[in-house]
C-alpha cells in the first residue's frame, strides 16, 4: 500500500477547526498545521498531519474512533533543534498497523557532521485504537 496513492488527502480547511483540539494546549500564534492523509485501521481512522512550531516540525498520527473521539496520538517523525543538536526522524506505517520509527542527531557545527547512531522504535496500532510500543519482530 502506498499511502499517497491509496488514501485520500485531507481538506485544507480541516486543520483550523479540528487539529487544535487534539494539540492539548501546545499551540501558539506561530504554530502551523498542514493536513496529510487518513486511513482505516479496523473500525477506527488514523489521521496524519504536519505541525510546524518554532524549531520543531513533526508529523503527528491521531487515531479516532467511529464517533470521532481521540483514542491515541503519536509523534511519528520530526525535525527539531535541542541543546545545539539537530534531530531528524522518519517513520513508516504498514497496513497491519505496525509503525517503524528511526531518529538520529548531529551537531551542525562539527565539520564531519557529528552524526549519532540512529535509534529505532516500533509501535503497533491495536484493534482498540491504542498505539503501544512493540518489541517483537513481525
Amino acid at each position: 500500500m502506498a499511502f499517497a496513492r491509496d488514501n485520500p488527502p485531507l481538506p485544507a480547511l480541516w486543520s483550523a477547526f479540528t487539529v487544535e483540539r487534539w494539540e492539548e494546549g501546545e499551540t501558539d500564534a506561530y504554530t502551523e498545521f498542514q493536513p496529510g492523509f487518513s486511513f482505516r485501521i479496523g473500525r477506527n481512522t488514523g489521521i496524519v498531519y504536519w505541525k510546524a512550531s518554532l524549531l520543531h516540525y513533526a508529523y503527528i498520527l491521531v487515531i479516532l474512533s467511529a464517533k470521532g473521539e481521540v483514542l491515541d496520538r503519536l509523534e511519528l517523525a520530526e525535525t527539531r533543534s535541542e541543546e545545539g543538536l539537530l534531530f531528524q526522524g522518519a517513520a513508516v506505517i504498514e497496513e497491519d498497523g505496525s509503525i517503524c520509527m528511526v531518529e538520529s542527531s548531529r551537531d551542525p557545527d562539527e565539520p564531519e557532521g557529528g552524526v549519532t547512531p540512529a535509534v529505532s522504535e516500533r509501535w503497533l496500532i491495536t484493534a482498540e485504537g491504542r498505539i503501544q510500543e512493540w518489541n517483537e519482530a513481525p
